[in-house]
């Protein structure tokens, strides 16, 4: 069974790895397809938009279709995306392929989980959480710093080719290890209605978020049509799933509450980590002329510096698994309020002690939201749960990085505004620098000009950064806030107390 563990573990390594792969390397390829940096971030909504899409459908294929089939024939799908991915002629081409890619990886969430529920023992089963764990917590940052350092030292079209090897081999090994488990499913009926409508309701809305920036928000009529009719999909997908009797998503798990406390946690926090981890990642590459062998290091130190109190998951998994996450979070913010004292004269020790903070919150949020969504609902809906799990963590983490690049870009414009208006041809400032320009690098004219515009544009950037950390510091002590409150509540504090006895 090692093969097939090994291959298990590589295919949820692939499909978290390829998530993120285009995370630093994001530039790179705009600038080589023709696009602004502004939508660098696209290339990781798209690919979670269309992961999230099909999450559900992991259940209903793999009863149609079997494991051991629909496993290498969708790992082969993938490698297909990534050729049409290195070999896209423009950005909006490379997008459609990002889509394609993460659909083909959606279903391998549900597979993962059935054959490791298959073939795992009842004492081994805390070993694997482990490991799910952390590969969860530590491969999108490795995904990121490869794809960064791959786009920078060779080309960016090289991250999609190298990996195709392995994906074939790893198709190969799974078709020839699958062969050896009985991994029969019974068939339920296929929601095609709710399914319909999740999917345009997901991918209108998604759409509409990620791209209101660029097209104008209110003022396009492309937008309010796609935002309006996603909202429509999605209140009737929700109309829909509530009454079904085998729905694709089982929303009434919903009223457990410390389920959709935990969800709630963990949209927030994972929304956080990739926002912070892109931000970063454009800012320091564009604004502060680091590399990305540089960044790479900065954020690899956050994987690393989360590495250890991975280890020791299963000391503290007895405990209430409230405090953890409350360690998590003041870390995370820490690290935020931290980070918002940035500036362009920014050095690397500095931003390597916000990294460490960022990974020591980061080793400590999974494990205990992990703990309260699997023993917090029956086991027969374990499948379910997971679901709801992957989608929630996969769509925050696609749309809080489009939320937050966002919001960097509208602060960056409205700082600029407001330092541009200070430097009139005939203020004493621009004066002076036209002077300094001259005298220490000889630059008049035109050129002087430009590079004011450029100091202006990096100090803007610089502050537009700060109010996003600010913001997001702020966001994550409202979610500690709350999470403190249910220490207050009796009855709250009960449910948690059995999530520990259960545990134990």
């Amino acid at each position: 069974m090692r093969g097939l563990y090994f291959c298990i573990f590589c295919a949820l390594f692939l499909a978290i790895f390829s998530f993120t792969l285009t995370n630093m390397a994001a530039a790179y390829i705009v600038s080589s397809l023709g696009g602004s940096t502004d939508i660098a971030s696209y290339t990781i909504t798209f690919y979670g938009l269309g992961n999230v899409i099909s999450v559900p459908l992991g259940k209903p294929l793999s009863q149609r279709v079997g494991i051991g089939r629909l496993f290498p024939i969708l790992l082969i799908l993938f490698t297909f995306c990534s050729i049409l991915c290195a070999t896209a002629p423009n950005y909006a081409l490379f997008l459609g392929c990002r889509f394609l890619q993460g659909f083909m990886a959606g279903p391998f969430y549900f597979m993962i989980q059935f054959v490791l529920n298959k073939i795992t023992p009842p004492e081994k089963k805390e070993n694997v959480t482990v490991i799910i764990i952390t590969l969860f917590t530590l491969v999108p940052v490795l995904g990121a710093c490869w794809g960064g350092w791959i786009a920078y030292d060779f080309v960016w079209q090289r991250s999609f080719f190298m990996g195709m090897p392995f994906i074939l081999a790893l198709a190969a090994g799974m078709h020839h290890n699958l062969k050896k488990v009985d991994l029969t499913l019974q068939k339920t009926p296929f929601d095609k209605v709710g399914f319909f409508f999740f999917f345009w309701g997901v991918l209108l809305l998604g759409f509409a978020v990620a791209t209101a920036q660029e097209f104008d928000w209110y003022r396009s009529s492309r937008l309010i049509g796609s935002f309006s009719a996603g909202v429509l999909c999605f209140v009737f997908f929700l109309l829909w799933s509530w009454k079904y009797p085998y729905p694709i998503l089982k929303l009434r798990l919903f009223k457990n509450w410390l389920l959709s406390y935990s969800l709630f946690n963990l949209a927030f926090l994972f929304s956080a980590y990739f926002g912070m981890v892109i931000l970063l990642s454009l800012w320091l590459n564009l604004y502060a002329n680091y590399t990305p062998d540089w960044i790479g290091g900065l954020i690899g130190a956050m994987a690393f510096a989360a590495l250890f109190p991975m280890i020791l998951i299963k000391k503290y998994s007895h405990l209430d698994p409230r405090l953890p996450l409350a360690i998590s979070l003041f870390f995370f913010v820490i690290s935020c309020f931290y980070t918002t004292i940035f500036s362009v004269e920014i050095d690397f020790h500095r931003i390597l002690i916000s990294r460490i903070l960022a990974g020591l919150g980061l080793a400590f949020f999974l494990p205990p939201l992990f703990q309260i969504c699997f023993n917090c609902c029956p086991p027969d809906d374990a499948y379910e749960v997971m679901s709801l799990f992957q989608i929630t963590r996969i769509l925050a983490c696609s749309l809080g990085v489009a939320a937050y690049t966002t919001t960097w870009q509208r602060r960056q414009v409205f700082f600029h505004e407001r330092l541009g208006e200070q430097l009139t041809p005939l203020s004493t400032e621009t004066q002076q620098f036209f002077v300094k320009a001259k005298q220490f690098f000889n630059l008049a004219g035109k050129q002087a000009q430009a590079q004011l515009e450029t100091f202006l544009d990096r100090q803007a950037h610089a502050l537009a950064l700060d109010d996003v950390f600010y913001a997001m510091a702020w966001i994550l002590t409202v979610v500690l806030a709350i999470l403190f409150l249910t220490f207050l509540i009796p009855s709250l504090n009960r449910w948690f107390i059995m999530i520990k006895i259960k545990t134990k």
